[in-house]
């Protein structure tokens, strides 16, 4: 499981004016929803408001990586790139512009390829300039293509 094959142009949703962390979320589910045969976006986001309860997921540098895993899903990601920032009590207490919302299948939470990725998510994500790089691409595609030279992967067929 790596994120280039769980992401794509059509769950990403850059330049959005976004009031609010619970309505990033909404977005996210939409997006997420898409592709989930047995999960509904109500499901998804009520999923990312209880793992938010947990912990804040925003990870600082202007990125959040909520994340889920639940029965029944298809593993998956979507990003939404928010024109405002939103305060969600990052460690660096700056605000987040970008968010990547990852799901799993409740049984590959604990697989160690699915904490590699996370690992590797973490790391990418938190560059300096990336909510600014992303920001600066006009479509998901190139959002899709600057994200993917980034984790050193060939281009998706």
């Amino acid at each position: 499981m790596d994120l280039v094959t769980l992401l794509s142009p059509d769950r990403m949703a850059l330049h959005q004016e976004v009031s609010s962390t619970k309505r990033a979320f909404e977005i996210l589910a939409e997006l997420l929803a898409k592709d989930q045969p047995y999960l509904t976006t109500e499901m998804i986001f009520e999923a990312f408001i209880n793992r938010e309860k947990l912990g804040c997921t925003a990870l600082g540098n202007g990125v959040a990586v909520p994340h889920v895993a639940l029965a029944s899903a298809e593993p998956c990601a979507a990003l939404l790139c928010s024109s405002e920032g939103l305060k969600m009590g990052a460690p660096d207490k700056k605000p987040v512009y970008l968010f990547l919302a990852l799901i799993v299948p409740l049984q590959e939470a604990k697989n160690t390829s699915y904490c590699a990725m996370m690992t590797e998510v973490a790391l990418t994500f938190m560059h300096n300039d990336l909510s600014e790089q992303i920001s600066r691409c006009t479509t998901p595609e190139e959002a899709m293509v600057y994200l993917e030279s980034l984790l050193n992967r060939p281009l998706a067929a």
